[in-house]
């Protein structure tokens, strides 16, 4: 990925959102800091 989340749009979220391999990305980036959030 080029752009870090903080540098991503609602539209380019919204479109990666429907890819699985960004879901599963999407879920190991949050079991990383679960009480940080």
């Amino acid at each position: 990925e080029e752009s870090l989340l903080g540098e991503i749009t609602p539209e380019e979220l919204y479109m990666k959102m429907q890819h699985p391999d960004f879901m599963e990305e999407a879920q190991l980036l949050d079991v990383r800091e679960p009480e940080e959030v």
